[in-house]
């Protein structure tokens, strides 16, 4: 189940109630990743942990209408190896949810090298308008989760910041006054995806001015990048089949002393047409048993040598 930062939630099932208080994520740096991860711009983990308490209902439980009495019972810092534990409850750290918040890319001319300057650009409640050096962006499309329609026109599959893109006219000095169009993708993996760079030729061709600069957005390094990583995902057990188990454990291992350190004799006798038939068993120290057997025979008076008393089964 997903726990959002600073708000407790009921753990169904259960009189318990978790609250995240604060989750914190570290990421391998550039220096600690392969290339091609970088190229990708992917984002690794290296840590991630849940500061967490766990509540108990003590009144006013299982209405949702009405504001639960809970009582603090635990408190623990959980990691993906090192979950909360308390009376047979084991909440564990299974996953987190990184949302992207906003980009901080730079503009800047490729043909001269020249850098403009560097807008923060979030992913919600966008601003339309840009003041970046001389130029001005103005926004014209917004596409969180960027697809290419059937008809080749952009869209969104979702609401999610999955594959965030924009969509800006570029105005400023040395540029036609209905702008420049660009489309810029916030994640360096979106980028290569949809060839930002071919969609943006384009739009430069369509224009059919040799003279206008070749402009360029995009990240200087991934800590442009800003996440918030409020919301939790938890792996709750119970163990309610402990006390069984170490029921079963007990019975086993009396059953592993009895078979290796209690001997198990049996002795059989029957009286067939005045011929007595004797029989013995034992798990161990045959030569024992067979002097036991011996001994009995004697208490009777039946003398019989022990050594003549075989495995092979010889008879009195």
């Amino acid at each position: 189940d997903g726990f959002p930062q600073g708000e407790a939630r009921e753990i169904p099932g259960t009189p318990y109630y978790l609250r995240n208080d604060k989750f914190t994520v570290e990421y391998y740096g550039e220096e600690d990743m392969p290339e091609q991860f970088i190229k990708e711009g992917r984002i690794i983990p290296k840590l991630f942990e849940t500061k967490a308490t766990l509540f108990k209902c003590v009144d006013k439980c299982g209405d949702p209408r009405i504001e639960p009495i809970l009582e603090k019972v635990a408190q623990h810092n959980i990691q993906l190896n090192s979950p909360l534990e308390y009376e047979g409850l084991m909440v564990y750290q299974s996953d987190f949810e990184s949302r992207l918040v906003a980009v901080n890319p730079v503009l800047s001319n490729e043909d001269t090298g020249e850098v403009y300057g560097k807008f923060e650009l979030r992913v919600q409640n966008t601003p339309t308008e840009f003041q970046v050096g001389p130029y001005t962006l103005k926004l014209t499309g917004k596409y969180l989760d960027f697809a290419i329609g059937k008809n080749g026109e952009l869209t969104t599959k979702s609401q999610n910041p999955n594959a965030p893109a924009f969509s800006f006219l570029i105005k400023g000095p040395s540029l036609p006054s209905e702008g420049v169009p660009y489309l810029y993708f916030a994640l360096p993996k979106d980028k290569d995806q949809f060839h930002q760079d071919d969609i943006n030729a384009k739009l430069r061709e369509s224009l059919g001015a040799d003279s206008i600069p070749h402009f360029r957005i995009g990240l200087e390094s991934m800590e442009d990048v800003i996440y918030t990583n409020s919301i939790s995902y938890m792996t709750v057990r119970k163990e309610t089949a402990l006390p069984l188990i170490w029921i079963g454990a007990g019975i086993s291992m009396i059953g592993l002393v009895m078979g290796f350190y209690w001997q198990h004799r049996r002795i059989w006798l029957r009286i067939d047409d005045k011929r007595l038939l004797l029989g013995a068993h034992t798990n161990k120290n045959w030569y024992g048993i067979r002097n036991e057997v011996a001994n009995a025979l004697a208490a009777v008076h039946i003398e019989v040598d022990a050594k003549s008393i075989d495995r092979g089964g010889n008879k009195a």
